[in-house]
């Protein structure tokens, strides 16, 4: 994975687990976005009915979408209270 890889690209990971076994979906039922990159690429693969949670401060056009549920997180907010980027 290249720099540009790492830092603010579309980087992602779909799982689904049926009956014991993991399968790879072009359709999601969540997902949690951090940049707008990913927002752009993601927002049309989650499921009517499905949900899309997005950092506040990374995103500079919000979802559009009316069929399915958005939340607005404040992520890095929260890790800068905390004083860790990381939290466990």
């Amino acid at each position: 994975m290249d720099r540009d890889e790492r830092r603010n690209s579309k980087l992602y990971c779909n799982r689904c687990r049926c009956k014991d076994q993991f399968s790879h979906h072009n359709e999601f039922d969540s997902a949690i976005v951090l940049n707008q990159p990913s927002l752009d690429k993601f927002e049309k693969a989650v499921k009517p009915g499905g949900l899309l949670l997005y950092e506040q401060s990374t995103i500079i056009h919000p979802p559009t979408r009316e069929d399915i549920d958005v939340v607005c997180i404040p992520a890095i907010e929260e890790a800068d209270k905390l004083k860790a980027k990381q939290v466990c």
